[in-house]
Parts: C-alpha cells; sequence; structure tokens
C-alpha cells in the first residue's frame, strides 16, 4: 500500500509539473509550443513530457565498458501537430532499432557530435494517436565520455570500477547521461526512472533509488533500481566494481557508504557525521525528498547524483589523515538532493542556483558544529580563494548566464565561490528568520519541480516584503565587486593615544561595474579601554564618511566584524593624521557661522578645494568644489536641524575639519 500511495503522489505531481512547466513558455515563446530543441542554456518547451526511463543494459566487457542495451521511454504529447516531433540524445553508441508503440519506425539523426544540440528525432506514426507514448530504443556499443584534456562527464573505468558521471566540464551539451543511456537529456524534463543492470556475478552495481540483487543466471547478476520521484537525466549514475556495504543510522534513514574492502576504515571515519548532518539539513531546509541516500567512492571527482553521490577517493583519505570528521565535500553533495536534484534548475544559465547554495551550505554546516565564527571564517577564507586564485583563472564574469570558455568550463569555481558570499550577503539583508523560512517554503514549493533565478528572486521578494531587484541585479546579473578604499581621520597625540574622528570610505570600481549599492561595509573597533566597537553600515554612492565622537583606539578592522562578511575588496587602507597634516598647510584665519551663513578664509590657497558637510549619520548634506577661492561663502538654511561635520580637502588631504551645530 505504501508504494502504491507513493507511485500515486508521484504521478500526481508530473500532472503538476507538466501544467506548472507551461508558464516557463511564455517568457520564450509566449505560451506556444514549438518544434526546436532546447540548448543546454534556453530551455524551449516541448510537445511532449517524458513520465519515465526504464533502462535494460547487459554489461558484456566492463573494462571496455561494452553493452547491449535497450531504454523504454514513456512520454505523454501535450499537444501534438503535423511538426510534432520526439527527440533524443544519445552519443558514441549505435542505435539497432526504435519502436513506438511496439512498431518499428525510423528515426532521423540531427547535426553531428560537434554540435551543442545532436539528437535523433521521431516522427510519431500518423495511425498513432495515442497521447501516452512508449519508444524503446534498442542500442549497443563502447560507453564513452566527453573526451578532451579534462574527460569527466560520462562513463569510464578506473581502478576495476565501471561508473558515470552526468555532467561535462568543457564539453557544449553539458548532460552526459547520453553516453550510456537514450533520453532528453535537458534538466527541464524530469522523469521517473527504473532501471535493470545485467553483470557478471561477484560484481555490485549501484545506481539511483532504491535497488537490490533480483536474482543470478548462468553466471549473471540482475539487479534492479528505482526512483520513485522524478530525477533529472543528468543525475543519474551507475557503478560497477567490488565494494563493501557500511551503514549509519541516527538519522530519519540510513546513509549507505559503499566502498572497496581497504578503504572502509578510512570511510568510517570521514563520514560518521553524515546523520547528524542530514538531521541539520532536514532542519533547515524541510524534509528529506527522496527515500535513500548514499555515497559510493571512485576516483574522478564528487558528483550530487540524485539519492546515491559519486565521491571523490581521494578526497576520503585526505580527511582521514587530517582528523577532518567535518567532511564539507560530503555536506556540499548531501544539501545538493535539495537544491538542484529536488529543485533543479530550468536550463543551465541557472547553474548557479546548485552550486552557490551547496557551497554556502558548506559554512552552514561548520556553523552548525563550530559555531558562528567558524561560519564567518570559511566565508572569509572561500573569498580569499576567489579573489587570489579563482579571479586570475576564470576572470571576471557573473553568476548567472556566464561564459562558457575553456576557462571558465560549464562549471565555473566563480559561481562556487562568490555565489556562497552573495547568499551570506541575502542572509544578513532579510535576517535569519526570514531567510531560512523563505528558503525553507521555497524548496517545497518547488519540490520535484524546476526553477530559475527570477523565480527564487520574486519567491523572496513575496516572503520578505522586500524589493531585490537591485540586490539581484548587482550580485547575479553583473560581474564584479565592490573596490573599496578606507581612510582613517584621526589625531595621533604625544601620549601615543590615536583619537578617531572619522572613517572615510570610497568605492572606486570600473566604469561598466557601477555603483553597488545598500553594501554592507562592517567596521570594528578595539578601543583603548578594550571596548568593542562593531557596527555594519549601509553604504549608498561612492564616498561615505561615517563620524565618530573623538573616541581613543587601538585598531580599526573593516570587514572583520561579527555579524556579515561582504564580498569586497579593500584597495588601500590609510590613516590621516590631522595634526600632522593640518600643521603643514595653511589655517584658516578665520571660521564664521552666523544665522546659518558660513565663511571661512583660506590665505594662500590658489587651487581646487572641495567642501563637503556630513550629517551624524555620515550622508553627504552639501557638496561644492570651489576653484582659486582665499574666501569661501556658505548659506546652510537648506539644511536640517542637528550635528554637522565640514571637511574640507585639497589635492587629495582633508585639511580642515570642523564640528558644527544648526539650531
Amino acid at each position: 500500500m505504501k508504494n502504491f500511495y507513493k507511485k500515486s503522489f508521484t504521478l500526481l505531481c508530473i500532472v503538476f509539473l507538466i501544467n506548472h512547466i507551461n508558464t516557463f513558455a511564455k517568457n520564450d515563446n509566449q505560451n506556444k509550443l514549438q518544434s526546436a530543441i532546447s540548448t543546454p542554456t534556453k530551455f524551449i518547451q516541448q510537445d511532449f513530457d517524458v513520465l519515465s526511463y526504464y533502462p535494460k543494459i547487459h554489461f558484456v566487457d566492463i573494462p571496455n565498458k561494452k553493452i547491449n542495451a535497450e531504454n523504454t521511454i514513456t512520454f505523454v504529447w501535450l499537444m501534438r501537430t503535423d511538426t510534432s516531433k520526439f527527440y533524443f540524445h544519445l552519443r558514441g553508441l549505435s542505435i539497432d532499432s526504435v519502436f513506438y508503440n511496439n512498431k518499428l519506425v525510423p528515426y532521423n539523426k540531427v547535426g553531428d557530435t560537434t554540435s551543442a544540440t545532436y539528437h535523433f528525432e521521431i516522427t510519431p506514426p500518423k495511425l498513432d494517436l495515442a497521447d501516452t507514448v512508449q519508444v524503446r530504443i534498442v542500442y549497443h556499443g563502447s560507453m564513452t565520455n566527453e573526451g578532451g584534456v579534462q574527460a569527466w562527464g560520462g562513463v569510464h573505468y578506473q581502478d576495476t570500477t565501471l561508473f558515470a558521471l552526468g555532467v561535462g566540464f568543457l564539453n557544449n551539451y553539458v548532460c552526459t547521461t547520453e553516453h550510456w543511456m537514450p533520453c532528453y537529456d535537458h534538466p527541464s524534463d524530469k522523469a521517473l526512472f527504473q532501471a535493470d543492470f545485467y553483470a557478471p556475478e561477484g560484481y555490485t552495481v549501484i545506481s539511483n533509488g532504491i535497488g537490490s540483487l533480483v536474482s543470478k543466471n548462468n553466471g549473471i547478476s540482475l539487479w534492479r533500481y528505482s526512483l520513485n520521484e522524478p530525477v533529472a537525466t543528468y543525475l543519474l549514475t551507475f557503478v560497477i566494481g567490488n565494494f563493501e556495504k557500511l551503514t549509519f543510522t541516527g538519522a530519519n534513514i540510513p546513509i549507505i557508504v559503499y566502498a572497496n574492502s581497504q578503504d572502509t576504515t578510512a570511510s568510517n571515519y570521514a563520514f560518521k557525521k553524515t546523520p547528524e548532518m542530514l538531521n541539520y539539513f532536514t532542519e533547515i531546509y524541510g524534509n528529506y525528498p527522496f527515500e535513500s541516500l548514499g555515497y559510493v567512492l571512485t576516483k574522478l571527482g564528487s558528483m550530487e547524483s540524485q539519492t546515491m553521490i559519486n565521491f571523490f577517493k581521494p578526497l576520503v583519505f585526505a580527511t582521514y589523515s587530517q582528523k577532518d570528521s567535518m567532511n564539507l565535500t560530503a555536506a556540499h553533495e548531501m544539501s545538493h538532493q535539495w537544491l538542484g536534484n529536488s529543485v533543479t534548475p530550468l536550463d543551465f544559465r541557472d547553474t548557479w542556483l546548485n552550486e552557490s547554495f551547496a557551497t554556502y551550505s558548506e559554512s552552514l554546516w561548520k556553523e552548525h558544529v563550530l559555531g558562528f565564527q567558524s561560519y564567518l571564517l570559511e566565508q572569509e577564507n572561500k573569498m580569499t580563494k576567489y579573489f587570489k586564485n579563482i579571479v586570475p583563472l576564470e576572470g571576471i564574469i557573473p553568476l548567472y548566464d556566464y561564459p562558457r570558455t575553456s576557462a571558465t568550463s560549464n562549471y565555473p569555481t566563480t559561481i562556487y565561490y562568490k555565489g556562497a558570499l552573495v547568499l551570506g550577503m541575502l542572509r544578513f539583508k532579510l535576517g535569519d528568520s526570514v531567510f531560512f523560512s523563505t528558503l525553507k517554503s521555497y524548496l517545497n514549493t518547488y519540490q520535484y519541480q524546476n526553477s530559475s533565478t527570477e523565480l527564487l528572486k520574486s519567491f523572496f521578494e513575496e516572503h520578505s516584503s522586500q524589493n531585490l531587484t537591485q540586490f539581484f541585479d548587482q550580485w547575479v546579473y553583473k560581474a564584479g565587486w565592490p573596490k573599496i578604499d578606507i581612510t582613517l581621520n584621526v589625531d595621533e597625540l604625544p601620549n601615543n593615544k590615536t583619537i578617531l574622528h572619522s572613517v572615510l570610505i570610497e568605492q572606486n570600481n570600473p566604469s561598466d561595474w557601477g555603483l553597488f549599492l545598500d553594501l554592507p561595509i562592517s567596521i570594528t573597533i578595539k578601543q583603548s579601554d578594550g571596548n568593542i566597537i562593531d557596527t555594519v553600515v549601509a553604504m549608498n554612492g561612492n564616498a561615505l564618511t561615517i563620524p565618530f565622537n573623538d573616541i581613543p583606539i587601538d585598531t580599526v578592522l573593516i570587514n572583520k566584524g561579527n555579524k556579515v562578511k561582504t564580498l569586497m575588496q579593500l584597495q588601500s587602507y590609510k590613516i590621516n593624521n590631522l595634526l600632522s597634516v593640518q600643521s603643514n598647510v595653511p589655517k584658516p584665519i578665520h571660521f564664521n557661522l552666523y544665522e546659518r551663513n558660513l565663511s571661512i578664509s583660506l590665505p594662500e590657497m590658489n587651487d581646487e578645494i572641495q567642501m563637503r558637510i556630513y550629517d551624524y549619520l555620515g550622508r553627504v548634506s552639501f557638496s561644492e568644489n570651489f576653484y582659486d577661492k582665499q574666501e569661501i561663502f556658505v548659506n546652510l538654511q537648506k539644511l536640517n536641524q542637528g550635528f554637522y561635520t565640514i571637511t574640507l580637502i585639497n589635492k587629495g588631504i582633508l585639511i580642515y575639519t570642523n564640528k558644527i551645530i544648526l539650531q
């Protein structure tokens, strides 16, 4: 009964998905179904929707990756016209025959293997008007991978293990399940999955979902796996090898780890916190969306395959040797089960939604185990790596719809590290309660469906009652970051005391980046008496002066506070000693304020003088440049009552400051 209700619920979800996904078509094609195939970076609504895949794969030569196989694809026509076609992808394998509802039909190859949209198409028989269709594709050959200098996506045989990874870094088609199974290999069309794997006895076969050894016959073992929730094809995997099965309990479901016998000691240590990890992510993201969860160790990278995570074996030994049971990679890939797997991007322009959230989940996991200071330190480490290692390699690119070059690849590290910092700033902007409750609601609302950057933005706007257009424009859609210059205006007294008058913050970005608004700048001041001032100010222009009440200080730190880590680059940090500066420039011989008429005499000053008047919040209330003036006259009638700070700057040097009260 449990499986019956589960499958009924899943079918209802799919019906909802079919209805919901049509809303995306309004942007690209005005809600009209089209006959063009989607590209990796452009979703196009299709005439069909895939409901399920059922491959049956016989592994006839494991080291050489040879198979004889068939795959039954069940789909429904959403709209059928005279030009409607069913599309599927397959690379490196030979098609023997194609059947449409058990009838042998012809198929056409479209494009060549250099094309991002290389695929096959089937024209439905005119006399077969069924809405629900089964296409069975019989095929064989040696499975391949994307190849090239960084062959990652596709099928590999390494360390006596045969395994598949679902995406490629340097190919132009991204999804690589088509290297072992014919499918509509695009993230927009999620479907159920069941698979029969026939392998020589002695091997363990591991795949997505719930599985088991069904039978043995003439030296061949049949392993069957099934997923009762929709999956994007790029999240499918299989692994064949000799494995020990480790079980970790303490969460709502057991976590299974498959490791070679010689790897079990290290694996038991590396994955011992995963039940706590699952409980924590369930707390902040909502109920775990699938029926099973596991990791399988392979020698080529980690991949968030749905319910069965491919895990990079060398990381297990690094974790064990360093006695670092935090295992941030395990946390990263586990969080993907919510962020990327349950809720999946509509196309790969939105890949940052997966990787930014998963990388940010690493910081959240550290916060859970070690506290908020550890979270801030992890965010700072990510920012340091971004500026030091990533930007020089990948250049300056946005999170959304970034350029795909040999340097950036399909998965640039920018979307991991910069994205994690951006999400930390969004959390600060909204506050913990709103951020986490909205995220949990978002993941529940779009469970088993597709989403996009605009949907995420709109959802957070609705639930926070804030306009996030500026935030997403400057941090997600555009490239760059704020470049900040800091000037401390102080008096350095003879008794080794330093008195802080104000902090000048300037934003000097390249012109094509523009200004970053509502920018949180953390200022931490350690006073001479040991007291700490920890504050965050919002910057909304190219300059901001924060006045202080002439407090004695030891140090002033920027972006080192206890509230937020801002993605910014501190270009310069200067200390401007007003006493020493003013002793070297002509002093005003006359300062007078009468009935809001301000006059200042500056003899011997025959070039430009910049006057700025700041209110008590550090906002510029008056600004004007004077040229070759020895006397300055200013009427302050338009200013409100209150405290103000006057500054005069000549050739970039502060030459005069004073405080006034307007009644």
